[in-house]
Parts: structure tokens; sequence; C-alpha cells
């Protein structure tokens, strides 16, 4: 008998080269004014233009929010809310990677209210109905085009991210065209690759994995680890491009549903505090996290290992453990991965700094359905980055 579970994506998704060209004939069933949310990888990759005409030529009026940062802030999110307000905007698009994509979230729930940002940090605070939002992903990794979650970056003592998770920010639509990716230089498909590869691993080894996930996981996992290589090899081949946005799709229905894990957390340090892109870093910390969480929640190591291509057949569970974080690791440094950290300021009292921050939010005290101690989250730091 299958386990329980449940399963919540309220969405269309358009998939598929110049699919973008349907975009204005869709969005004119919400209205005629629409706020377009983008940054400078919209405007410089000239993606912007290619999501514009076909709304120009469907009648559609907009108002173009440019501004968005590579990790948004709350004035940028209050900022784009407000001018949705003003120019009496009826739907949000938000273009790029994740950031402006999870801006044009929480601004359509902006636009329509008026409470601090603060009181949608956590899951389910969003109490009113937003504007319909509509993302375009550039690149292929976030998964934040199907996702119900916002990562905004606070300025306090110190840099951090917190979280908006809400069914009522899942997007209405989704136009992922992998003509798109083709812009972009390689650290930009590697960030992204590994980052997808995250989303599907972590899937798997969370406490809220269930059949759905897995199977997408799985998929994602063998997509990433196929055409990732043969992508950087042939930039320009649409096909392997296609496959990857096809993978960061499924990550992203898969965290969608586990939500985010240690990798995640611990990540964002060294994103905010080191520089790193988010898909680097999650990547230096994936085998490390996922060997520790497989030590203990080994019912899983099948799954992960078929979806890694590593051969099991008559391995103990610690050969099997071995060959999954060897496997990932050798993976990272294949695509060159690793050499992303050299000449960062690391020294080991931010390592400790970044694990207490970490244990501050109630999520990251798991590793799988196990709990985890400052001492080996420091650790997981350690063995990733030195």
């Amino acid at each position: 008998m299958t386990e329980k579970f449940q399963f919540l994506m309220p969405m269309q998704i358009y998939f598929g080269e110049n699919i973008i060209q349907k975009i204005g004939e869709k969005t004119s069933a919400f209205g005629s004014r629409a706020l377009i949310v983008a940054g400078a990888m919209a405007k410089n990759s000239g993606a912007l233009q290619k999501v514009i005409h076909p709304l120009e030529k469907a009648g559609i009026e907009y108002v173009l929010f440019d501004k968005v940062e590579a990790q948004p802030r709350v004035p940028t999110i209050v900022e784009g809310a407000q001018l949705a307000r003003e120019k009496k905007c009826e739907v949000v698009i938000g273009i790029g990677g994740e950031c402006p994509m999870d801006a044009a979230k929480v601004m359509a729930a902006l636009a329509q209210d008026t409470v601090p940002i603060s009181n949608y940090f956590g899951e389910d605070k969003i109490r009113n109905h937003p504007l319909p939002i509509i993302t375009v992903p550039l690149t292929a990794g976030s998964g934040s085009e199907v996702t119900p979650f916002s990562a905004i970056t606070t300025e306090n003592d110190y840099l951090e991210i917190q979280t908006v998770v809400s069914s009522s920010i899942y997007p209405t639509l989704a136009f992922v065209d992998p003509q798109f990716t083709l812009a972009f230089p390689s650290a930009v498909t590697i960030a992204n690759g590994v980052d997808a590869l995250s989303h599907s691993i972590e899937g798997i080894i969370s406490k809220k994995s269930q059949p759905l996930t897995d199977l997408l996981a799985l998929e994602s996992i063998r997509l990433v680890t196929m055409y990732l290589p043969k992508a950087l090899q042939e930039p320009q081949n649409l096909g392997y491009r296609s496959k990857l946005s096809y993978a960061a799709l499924l990550g992203g229905m898969v965290i969608g549903q586990t939500g985010m894990g240690l990798v995640h957390h611990m990540g964002c340090h060294l994103t905010l505090d080191l520089g790193l892109k988010h898909g680097t870093a999650n990547g230096l910390l994936l085998p490390w996290v996922c060997e520790a969480a497989l030590g203990r929640d080994r019912y899983k190591l099948p799954t992960i290992a078929k979806g890694l291509g590593a051969t099991i057949s008559e391995s103990t569970d610690e050969e099997i453990l071995e060959k999954v974080a060897e496997y990932i690791q050798r993976f990272i440094s294949q695509i060159g991965l690793a050499d992303e950290i050299k000449n960062k300021d690391l020294s080991h009292e931010k390592i400790k700094n970044y694990s207490a921050r970490t244990l501050k939010h109630v999520e990251s005290s798991l590793i799988g359905s196990c709990l985890v101690s400052k001492e080996e989250i420091e650790e997981i730091y350690r063995r990733a980055l030195f």
C-alpha cells in the first residue's frame, strides 16, 4: 500500500522553444496592464524585449520595474508593490533567475495589501489574494517558476534570508522557454544546473519526501548529470539546454512540495557573506550533507544511488553510501564547481558563526528526518570548504 501524501501545484506550465510567444495571449485573460519585474539579467541578455514584444502585440500595457538586485531586499519589494498599486496593474510578470521571480511573488501580494512585509515571513502568513503571477525563467536551475516560496534578504546586524511560504504565491502561469538559457556563460550554467541537482537530491533525503516527488527527483537527477557536462561542451546546443530546463522545472516541482533543506539553509550564508552563487554554495555542501543524511536514513540509499546511476548490486549500505558521496563529489569536480571557493576569506570562526545562524531556523535542525547539532553542521562546513 502506498503511503499517504498530498501534492499541490495549482498552476499552468507552458514549456518549449519559442513558447514565450504565447505570453501575450495568455496574459490578456487577467487584464490589460502588467507590472514586469526584472533585473540586469533580463535587460542584458535581450530576454526582456522578447517578452515585451508578444505582450504589446496582444495589447497589454506594461509598467517596468527593473531594479531587482542579486539578493532582493525589503525596500526593493516594497517599491515594486507600490508601483503596481499606483499604476493599477492587474497582473505581475517576473522575468529572470530566482531573484526577480521571487520578488514578483511578494510584490503581487503586497500590491493587494498594505501590511509590513515582515508579516509575511514564515509559512501561510499571506491573508489577502495576490495579483495573478506569471513567471519566465531565463536560467535552468532555481525552479522558482513553480514554487510557493520567495527568499528576501534583510539586514540587521548581518544579512539574512527570510522566506515567504504560501500556496497563494504559486505562480498562475509559467513560461519555460529553453532558448533564453543560450545567452548565459558556463559559470551561470554550472551554478544553476547544480542548484537543480541540489533541489532533487534534497527532496529525496527530506522528511517530506513522497512517491511523486521521488519520481520527479530521480528524472531531474538523471537529466542534470547526463546533460550538464554536454551543455558545457556545446553551449549553443538547444537540445541539451532544453533537457536542463526540464530538469530545473522538475527540481522546482520537487522542492515546492518538500521545502528547503539543510543544504539551502547552510548555503545562504556562503552566498550572502562570501558572494558565492546560490547554486555554487549548494553544490559545495551537497555531497557532505547527503552523506550525513543517508548515514542516518539508510533506507533512502537505493533511491539516491539509482538516480545517480551508481552500481549497487550486492553492495553493503556502507559501500553504497561511499559510492553516492564519491559520485556527487566527482560530478561537482568534473564540471569545475570546486574551484569557486578558492581565494575566499574563510576562517573557522566564520564556520562557527554560520553554523549557529543556520540552527536559528527550526527546519534546519533536521537532516533527513533526524536532528542535527551545531557541531555536526560545523563539520559539514569544514569538509566542504577546507
